[in-house]
């Protein structure tokens, strides 16, 4: 346990670590406010499925980690605040994303769709339903078991649903690179190969239509690593025998998630010099103009 009334005797390391771990969450509420605003400015640029391009399991495990850590911190006596109304607010934002990612699909004639509905509504009842256990505590033993098999199981899911969105990214960067290669040659552009750039008015092939997804959000990923390092600190100033999932929870999500953030900046490199992409530097698109 962290000992910092040692050096600010006037607050205790609970208090000091929840109202730092409640505070970084407000950029977990940015991050994923941020998501959405990517998928909507996706869709005003005219991409038909804006949404494709991200993984639905890796949202849907996202709201189930956040889902976990709202419905221990019902479960904790004392009720938890820092934990459960910083979630509410994620858990909600959530579920627009989910409502988008359902929207898209809902004429979809594969198992998408149905994936995706199922996938929204039942976050739905999950946070309705958690949110009614409050008038159950306090907990008995029964439930505060199934509370900590639920952030087990949570830290599971996540992990495989990060994983689902990092061979997504990966896929994508794969499909990116042949294009790549055909732009730049032993480290020079070749302007031959920016003039046959295909307008919008010819089909796009799957690079192109890479360009135009919304990526994941990497202003999301950075709040949600900051908030998965905080709450692991905050976890430390909690028994051990109370807190262990929360720690277990955390530190899959900090893992899988560094993952992910390396491999979207990545992608992010490569959108920025793809033949499909409007951020090729200005001087490059005059000369192959003039060739």
């Amino acid at each position: 346990m962290l000992n910092i009334e040692s050096f600010y005797p006037w607050i205790s390391a609970y208090h000091f670590f929840g109202s730092l771990s409640a505070l970084c969450f407000l950029m977990t509420w940015y991050g994923l406010a941020h998501q959405v605003k990517l998928i909507s400015r996706s869709r005003r640029s005219g991409a038909v499925n804006p949404t494709q391009g991200l993984s639905l399991n890796q949202f849907t495990s996202s709201f189930f980690a956040f889902f976990a850590n709202f419905f221990f911190g019902i479960a904790l006596s004392p009720f938890n605040h820092y934990l459960v109304w910083t979630r509410l607010g994620a858990l909600l934002l959530l579920l627009m994303i989910l409502w988008q990612i359902y929207q898209d699909n809902i004429h979809s004639q594969d198992s998408r769709s149905l994936t995706a509905k199922s996938a929204f509504w039942v976050c739905f009842v999950a946070l309705l339903l958690g949110g009614c256990s409050v008038t159950l505590r306090p907990f008995n033993p029964v439930l505060l078991g199934f509370s900590d098999s639920i952030m087990l199981i949570t830290a599971f899911v996540l992990a495989q649903g990060t994983v689902a969105q990092i061979r997504m990214t990966s896929k994508h960067i794969t499909d990116l690179q042949p294009a790549q290669r055909s732009i730049f040659k032993r480290g020079f552009v070749n302007t031959r190969a920016l003039l046959v750039v295909p307008q919008k008015t010819q089909p796009l092939n799957e690079s192109a239509l890479s360009a135009q997804q919304a990526l994941v959000s990497q202003p999301m990923l950075v709040s949600l690593l900051v908030k998965d390092a905080t709450t692991l600190a905050f976890g430390c100033t909690l028994a051990f025998n109370q807190a262990w999932p929360l720690i277990v929870l955390n530190a899959t999500s900090l893992i899988t998630r560094g993952w992910l953030l390396i491999l979207v900046k990545r992608h992010a490199k490569l959108l920025d010099t793809s033949p499909y992409s409007n951020k090729l530097p200005e001087n490059t698109q005059k000369k192959a103009i003039h060739r």
